[in-house]
């Protein structure tokens, strides 16, 4: 059986991969400053207490605006065509047969597999909610 992460639609894996970027740049960083600081001890100032925090966190809200974004949009795409996206490319599939290939990238497609990956991604509810 597929971990919770493989059974996401490949597009909305991507989107999450957004998170690698804090974590990488957040120890760089904060190990840059470290090394200012252990360097020169009369670096701190005023600026510093207001600089460093804001250099250490500021990658983490960028990403997290983008991420939050990029989701929103995946929803919006995903009530217009009716629960009915590729999960790879997400292109609207509505008005095409239950199992095909997507005519935009060539992936597979099957409406009750992919129905369950959207719902892991909290998706399926809005599909619910439009048939009400």
């Amino acid at each position: 059986m597929k971990g919770e992460w493989q059974a996401r639609p490949p597009c909305v894996r991507r989107l999450q991969r957004l998170w690698l970027i804090p974590v990488v740049l957040l120890p760089l960083i904060s190990g840059a400053w470290m090394m200012k600081l252990w360097l020169s001890p009369t670096a701190s100032g005023r600026w510093t207490a207001i600089v460093m925090p804001l250099s250490i966190s500021l990658p983490q809200f960028v990403t997290m605006f983008f991420l939050i974004r990029a989701m929103l949009r995946l929803r919006r795409a995903f009530i217009a065509a009716g629960g009915r996206l590729c999960t790879n490319c997400v292109h609207d599939l509505s008005g095409l047969d239950e199992v095909g290939k997507c005519p935009e990238c060539g992936h597979g497609f099957n409406a009750a597999v992919d129905g369950a990956a959207w719902k892991k991604c909290g998706m399926g509810r809005e599909k619910a909610e439009m048939k009400e």
